[in-house]
């Protein structure tokens, strides 16, 4: 806060003889007095002791936390308030029981220390806040019991004071009075003393800013709680109902909070309850009552779920891991890291020895090294042919397998790869990947582009020597070269006549 100041004038007169500068952060609020133990109403003291709150309860002022306005008040007027609040519950409290007993305690008050509001008010000349002993308010005398009567014995919990009956739970208690002995209870309902629409308490006679202090109020000092009202069901009548299942709500944001939690369930709701359903198809037990999980496509057997739900992804063909650099996606989490330490940020650890290359993983680099011993370690068990890697090996096995899973949408022609299919889809679309460099031929295979880069080699062999003529294959050559004999034949021909 600003250190702003506040200029006294010492005198009553017009023209100030003295003018002395206070800075605001050292004045209390409520009687402006200079203390060295101030405390800050908004601060974490005066919080906890609800200052703010009791200041414009009781008081004719209001503060709040961004007036210009000293923000702290003195120890003496923080005392005086809080006592003030505690005087409060306690007489209203006090008032309660005695009007819940239905006793009224009997006050004898002297005659010579009558009080009368209209000779005698209340005086709040002490700068303390505490009344003077003369002639500002009565001594009021309690007379007391008499030392020879026994005293009350107080009932024992649980017991109806009424016909003494025992009674174990509070609540049950508190009905039983209200259904047995309805004429006994005096204590006023919730809205005999909370007046809502005016936001006051009629017992205490203070006005509060909204409802929920006001019940806030009566509820901690009238220990008086709105009961809640529930309809019944013909006292229904629903406005809104779901267009999935007809169930009626009487609120528009109740149906819609229905319908999304109910039936549009969210991807990731969906995607849990697919694999909840999976497993629960593929769980099995074996004879010793232990759980197995058995693959729905290949029929192998796993004893962890995930490795279930990662298997099936071979024959599913499902990448949920996509790099975020490049799109390309992957099965596993691990082949997602790989990728992207090997191919974008060029993290390769281990290199071989023979030929220098360099791999992300030792595994891999292990592979690698089969190249150069000629070593097959991956047989396939179907017809024993080996491979030096193991993907080569996983790429043979889908050939033995008569399971088609990736099938064509525009003609319904079936594969067992899905690269098989992406090159069949080549055909309606009329893509043609592999172009040639020397020419505009386009080819669709990539062996058929193979195949016509020969014609380019041999071009210089299949050159006419008599003309020049140039031939994409030898075959053309030959027959150019008879138009050139057939030609030379009828030349000597004609000379041989013009020499006759």
């Amino acid at each position: 806060m600003e250190n702003k100041a506040l200029q006294i004038s010492t005198g009553l007169d017009t023209e100030a003889q003295e003018v002395e500068i206070i800075g605001i952060h050292t004045l209390c609020r409520l009687c402006a007095s200079q203390n060295e133990r101030l405390i800050g109403i908004f601060s974490e003291e005066g919080i906890t002791n609800d200052l703010s709150n009791k200041i414009n309860l009781y008081l004719p002022i209001k503060v709040a936390a961004t007036d210009v306005l000293p923000l702290q008040c003195c120890w003496n007027c923080a005392s005086t308030l809080l006592a003030w609040h505690e005087l409060v519950l306690t007489s209203v409290e006090i008032d309660r029981k005695f009007r819940s007993s239905q006793f009224i305690a009997e006050k004898v008050v002297e005659d010579e220390g009558g009080y009368d509001n209209s000779t005698n008010p209340f005086s709040a000349s002490d700068d303390n806040g505490v009344c003077d002993n003369e002639g500002s308010k009565p001594e009021i005398k309690i007379e007391p019991a008499d030392a020879d009567d026994p005293p009350h014995p107080k009932p024992p919990a649980g017991h109806c004071h009424i016909c003494d009956k025992t009674i174990s739970r509070a609540r049950d208690l508190k009905r039983h009075i209200s259904s047995c002995h309805p004429d006994t209870l005096t204590q006023k309902h919730f809205d005999e003393v909370a007046d809502l629409a005016a936001k006051t308490c009629v017992e205490c006679d203070l006005k509060f800013d909204n409802r929920t202090k006001l019940k806030k109020h009566v509820e901690e000092v009238h220990q008086l709680k709105q009961k809640r009202h529930r309809r019944k069901k013909d006292e229904i009548s629903p406005r809104f109902y779901c267009d999935a299942c007809d169930k009626g709500f009487t609120r528009k944001y109740d149906m819609e909070k229905h319908r999304t939690q109910a039936h549009a369930l969210s991807p990731q709701r969906q995607d849990k309850k697919r694999k909840l359903d999976v497993l629960i198809k593929c769980k099995n037990r074996d004879s010793d009552g232990k759980v197995f999980y058995k693959c729905d496509f290949c029929e192998r057997n796993f004893a962890q779920s995930y490795s279930l739900m990662r298997h099936r992804t071979i024959h599913t063909g499902v990448r949920e891991y996509c790099c975020h650099i490049c799109g390309t996606g992957f099965r596993i989490s691990n082949a997602l890291t790989r990728h992207i330490e090997s191919y974008h940020y060029q993290v390769k650890n281990y290199s071989c020895d023979v030929c220098g290359k360099s791999f992300t993983a030792r595994a891999t680099r292990d592979e690698h090294m089969n190249i150069h011993t000629n070593t097959r370690p991956f047989v396939c068990d179907a017809c024993g042919k080996s491979f030096k890697q193991r993907a080569s090996l996983h790429v043979h096995k889908m050939f033995h397998s008569n399971m088609y899973r990736f099938e064509c949408k525009s003609c319904g022609k079936k594969f067992r790869r899905n690269q098989d299919l992406k090159v069949h889809g080549w055909l309606h679309t009329g893509q043609r990947p592999y172009a040639c460099p020397e020419c505009k031929a386009a080819f669709r295979l990539r062996h058929d582009l193979t195949r016509h880069l020969k014609v380019h080699e041999k071009l210089k062999e299949c050159a006419c020597n008599v003309c020049g003529s140039v031939f994409s294959q030898e075959r053309y050559l030959k027959v150019h070269k008879k138009i050139h004999g057939k030609g030379q034949t009828v030349g000597k021909t004609e000379e041989t006549a013009q020499q006759g």
